[in-house]
């Protein structure tokens, strides 16, 4: 037995995956990465409608809610409007403003 070999006794199985995971981006990249991300979200998509995703949600939300407060709804999302407002300008917020009433065919024929 190398020295090698019996080094491998002595990590986690945690610590084996993340060099496992280190060395599969090594050889086969980002991309495959992306790929197989994509292939298991169709996957659990097939097997659950909107109903599901609706709950978990709504599940998350209640989670967040009851760890910080409805306060932080309310300043994540102010901080997400104002992000907005420095990266796209008023006429952004002007424009779907005058979207907000249609539905979205109406939409995309505006």
């Amino acid at each position: 037995m190398t020295e090698e070999q019996a080094d491998k006794g002595s990590i986690s199985v945690r610590e084996a995956g993340r060099l496992g995971g280190l060395r599969t981006l090594d050889k086969h990249g980002r991309e495959h990465y992306s790929a197989i991300g994509k292939t298991g979200g169709k996957a659990i998509r097939s097997r659950h409608d909107r109903d599901f995703y609706r709950a978990v949600s709504e599940k998350r939300a209640a989670k967040l809610r009851d760890k910080h407060g409805s306060e932080y709804f309310a300043a994540i999302g102010r901080k997400g409007g104002e992000k907005l407002l420095e990266d796209r300008g008023r006429e952004y917020f002007a424009q779907i403003g005058r979207l907000g009433g249609f539905k979205k065919h109406e939409r995309e024929k505006a």
